[in-house]
C-alpha cells in the first residue's frame, strides 16, 4: 500500500500500515488529477496540475490531526500494474475501515450553499465508488469546494441516509451490512454511476466483501460475474428480486429473462426486500454452468389475474407488507419452462402473495438460466410449436415416467420441441377395474403400459404397449438407460427400433391387457392429432380406456 507522507509529500511503502495510523481521500474525480508516476517522480507540470492541491490540502488536513501518512486514490495506486490495481480495488473497503479519518472533499459544494441544502445535487453522491467510501470509515468529515468542514458523518447520518438510501445503522457501523438482504444494498448502487461500465460491479465488491478478478474490456459481464460470486457466499435468494425495465409496446410483454439482472438499475426498488423470517431465505442453492439450481417447490396461482406460470416464492416480503397475517405477504418471480430449463418471464413485475387460492407443484430440483439472449429469446417465443399436449388421464391410470423429462412442462401437461421433433415416452399403471361391470374378484388387478409418439417422422405417429405385448421389454430397457435429450431428439429410435414391431394407423396407437383373475380384457387406446397447443400449431394425444368381460 502506497502512502504519502503529510510531510515530503512522499511516497513510501507499507505491507501492512498499522490501523488508523493514516488519512484517507474521497472525492470524484475531474480533470488534470496527479497520477503515481507523477508523484514519484515529480515535476514542475505536475505541480501545477489542479489535482496537485487536493493532495496538498489532504495532507495539511492530516498533518494537523497528528497523521504522518495519507492516502489519495488518483496517486496511490500504480495503475500501470494490473496486479497492484486489482490487489487496490479489492482491498479498497479495507483500506478506507482502516483509516483514521476519511476526507470527502465536495468539489461543486460552493461556500454560499447549506450543507443540508447542497449535498443531494452533488456529484459525489451519485459516483459508484463514493458509496464503499461513505459507509467503511468510521469517522468521515466533509469539506466544500473551499475546503471548509461543514460537517462528519456522524453528526449529519439523517441527511445521509436520505440522500443516498443507506441505512443510519450501517452509516454507524459498517458491521451492520450483513443484517441487510442483498436487494437493500445492491439499491444503493441503482441510481449511481461510474465512468467504466465494470467500475459499477467492482465498487460493490467492499459492501459484499467478496473478491473477483478484474477484467477491464469485459463490459457488463462484470456485473453478472459480481452476482455469481454473491450466490456462492450467501444463501440470501432476494439477489434474484429484481425488476426489468417495462418492455416497449413493440415488444413481447412476456419480458423473458435470465435469473441474473443486468444491472444495478434493476435493484432500484431493492430497498423494500426484507427477509420474511430467519429460516427460508436461507436456501442452499448453486450457481452451475445451466445457471440457478435449487430444489424447490413452485407454486401455480389461481387468480384470474395472475399469468398462466408458475411462481418462485424467494422468501422475502416488501418492508412495509411484512405484517401480512398467516401465509400471506411474500414475494416471488414467475418462471415458465423452456427446453433449456427454467426462465424467468413477465420479469418487470414481482408477484406479491395475497389472499387467493394457489396450489404446490411437487418438490423439484430446477434449473433456472443464468441470462438469455436474443436468440433464446427467439426460440422461447416459438417453444410450442410442435409441443405435444397430454389430455387429462382417465381414472385409474397414474403417469409412473416420462421422457425426456428435461423437454415436460408438468404445469401445461405437454412436452416442449426442441426445433426438429422428438420422441416422447410415458410410462403408465393401470387399474383394469371399470365401474358398472361385475368382476370376479374384489381386488383389480394393475398392469404397466407405455405410450410412444414421434413427431421427428412424417406423419407424426403414435403407438402404445402393454406389459404383455411383445416390445414391451425392450422399451423400458431403452427408457432405464437413455437419460439424455439428446437420446430423443438426435435419432429417430422410435420409428427405426420400435415402430416396426407393430403395424396399423400411426395416428392411433392400442395395447391390449387380459385380467384373467377377473376375466376381463384392458384396451388401452391413444390418438394423436393436430392441435393449437399455447397459440402455436402441435398435437394433442388423448388416452381412452375401455374393459370388457371375457366369455368363461
Amino acid at each position: 500500500m502506497w502512502l504519502i507522507n503529510t510531510t515530503t509529500l512522499k511516497l513510501e511503502f507499507f505491507v501492512n500500515p498499522e490501523k488508523a495510523s493514516y488519512a484517507i481521500l474521497s472525492h470524484t474525480w475531474g480533470d488534470e488529477e496527479v497520477m503515481f508516476h507523477e508523484l514519484q517522480s515529480p515535476d514542475k507540470a505536475s505541480f501545477q496540475k489542479k489535482g496537485f492541491d487536493k493532495i496538498a490540502r489532504t495532507c495539511e488536513i492530516a498533518r494537523q490531526q497528528g497523521l504522518q501518512y495519507a492516502w489519495v486514490d488518483t496517486c496511490s495506486i500504480d495503475k500501470s500494474s494490473s496486479a497492484e490495481l486489482s490487489e487496490a480495488i479489492n482491498s479498497m473497503f479495507a483500506w478506507y475501515k482502516n483509516s483514521a479519518v476519511c476526507l470527502a472533499y465536495l468539489e461543486d459544494l460552493p461556500a454560499s450553499v447549506d450543507f443540508e441544502n447542497g449535498l443531494a445535487s452533488c456529484r459525489w453522491v451519485s459516483r459508484g465508488w463514493t458509496l464503499q467510501e461513505l459507509i467503511a470509515p468510521q469517522e468521515v468529515e466533509f469539506y466544500d469546494q473551499a475546503w471548509t468542514k461543514r460537517t462528519t458523518k456522524r453528526a449529519s447520518a439523517d441527511l445521509l441516509a436520505k440522500a443516498t438510501g443507506v441505512q443510519e445503522a450501517v452509516l454507524a457501523d459498517s458491521a451492520y451490512l450483513t443484517n441487510l438482504s442483498v436487494a437493500q444494498r445492491m439499491s444503493w448502487v441503482s441510481r449511481r454511476q461510474t465512468t467504466r461500465a465494470e467500475d459499477i460491479a467492482y465498487c460493490m465488491l467492499g459492501i459484499f466483501d467478496i473478491h473477483i478478478p478484474l477484467v477491464y474490456g469485459e463490459g457488463d459481464k462484470a456485473f453478472k460475474r459480481l452476482q455469481e460470486e454473491i450466490a456462492k457466499q450467501t444463501c440470501d435468494l432476494s439477489l434474484f428480486a429484481w425488476l426489468a425495465p417495462l418492455p416497449e409496446p413493440s415488444s413481447d410483454p412476456q419480458n423473458f429473462r435470465g435469473i441474473f439482472a443486468k444491472s444495478p438499475a434493476e435493484f432500484s426498488e431493492g430497498y423494500r426486500i426484507v427477509p420474511r423470517n430467519t429460516i427460508v431465505p436461507h436456501k442452499e442453492f448453486t450457481i452451475t454452468n445451466r445457471g440457478l439450481q435449487i430444489e424447490a417447490t413452485l407454486v401455480r396461482l389461481m387468480s384470474n389475474y395472475s399469468p398462466n406460470d408458475l411462481v418462485f416464492n424467494l422468501g422475502v416480503s416488501c418492508s412495509d407488507r411484512d405484517k401480512v397475517p398467516g401465509g400471506e405477504g411474500w414475494i416471488g418471480i414467475y418462471v415458465r419452462k423452456s427446453v433449456h430449463g427454467y426462465v424467468r418471464v413477465w420479469s418487470h413485475r414481482l408477484c406479491m402473495s395475497e389472499q387467493h387460492d394457489r396450489s404446490r407443484c411437487a418438490r423439484a430440483m430446477l434449473h433456472i438460466r443464468k441470462t438469455i439472449d436474443e436468440n433464446d429469446i427467439e426460440t422461447l417465443q416459438k417453444q410450442y410449436l410442435r409441443a405435444i399436449r397430454i389430455q387429462a388421464l382417465p381414472a385409474n391410470i397414474n403417469i409412473d415416467q416420462i421422457q425426456p423429462f428435461d423437454l415436460w412442462d408438468n404445469q401445461k401437461s405437454l412436452f416442449l420441441d426442441p426445433g426438429s421433433g422428438l420422441n416422447a415416452y410415458c410410462q403408465f399403471t393401470v387399474s383394469a377395474g371399470l365401474a358398472g361391470l361385475a368382476f370376479r374378484s374384489e381386488r383389480f388387478e394393475t398392469f404397466s403400459a407405455i405410450l410412444a409418439c414421434s413427431t421427428m417422422s412424417s406423419p407424426p405417429m403414435i403407438e402404445m404397449w402393454s406389459q404383455q405385448e411383445e416390445g414391451y421389454n425392450r422399451i423400458c430397457s431403452f427408457l432405464n438407460r437413455a437419460k439424455e435429450v439428446t437420446d430423443y431428439v438426435c435419432v429417430d429410435y422410435l420409428l427405426r427400433d420400435f415402430l416396426t414391431i407393430k403395424s396399423g394407423n400411426k395416428s392411433v396407437g392400442i395395447c391390449d391387457f387380459v385380467d384373467m383373475k377377473n376375466g376381463c380384457q384392458v384396451r388401452l387406446q391413444a390418438t394423436l392429432s393436430n392441435v393449437t397447443v399455447e397459440g402455436s400449431d402441435g398435437f394433442f394425444v388423448e388416452l381412452f380406456k375401455s374393459t370388457v368381460m371375457i366369455a368363461e
